[in-house]
This record gives C-alpha cells, sequence and structure tokens, in this order.
C-alpha cells in the first residue's frame, strides 16, 4: 500500500500505488489536476477536498469509469450512468 498525505495540488499531477493507494489531507486547487490511480483500489481517508474548478480522476484496475450525467430544462438530473472506458 501506498499513501499520499498532506499535500495541496495546484496544477497538474498523477499518483499511482503499486497494489494500492491511500489518500488523506489533500486538497486539490481550483487550477490543480489530480490523478489517482492504483492496480487493487484507491481509498479516500480523512480530510480532502477539491476546490472549484479543480479536477479529480480515480482510476482502478485497467478499467476506469466515465460517468455521464443528464438534466433537464430546471437543472434536475433525470440520469446518471456508468461505462468503462474501452
Amino acid at each position: 500500500m501506498n499513501t499520499f498525505e498532506n499535500q495541496t495540488v495546484s496544477s497538474v499531477r498523477s499518483v499511482t500505488g503499486c497494489d494500492s493507494l491511500v489518500v488523506r489531507g489533500v486538497t486539490i486547487a481550483n487550477t490543480g489536476n489530480l490523478t489517482l490511480a492504483a492496480p487493487e483500489y484507491v481509498v479516500l481517508h480523512g480530510s480532502f477536498e477539491v476546490l472549484l474548478g479543480g479536477v479529480l480522476s480515480i482510476n482502478e484496475k485497467e478499467e476506469p469509469l466515465v460517468f455521464e450525467f443528464t438534466y433537464d430544462a430546471a437543472g434536475n438530473r433525470t440520469l446518471r450512468r456508468a461505462k468503462a472506458v474501452q
């Protein structure tokens, strides 16, 4: 297990665990773009914050997921779909 902790991310950064990855005490600034990956699992533990404009991507195993959201005219979410990226 690898650990990524007590960091502020304000640019593009990727962190990969050997088998698993535990993340805690991390803030992603409005200019930050953080990708977390591990073959087995990624755990967000303790304090973790993504500020408005920041980007977080989590990839587990070899099949990352893409989430698709659909909204109606009033702004209500009507559909959430997850699919594996090929």
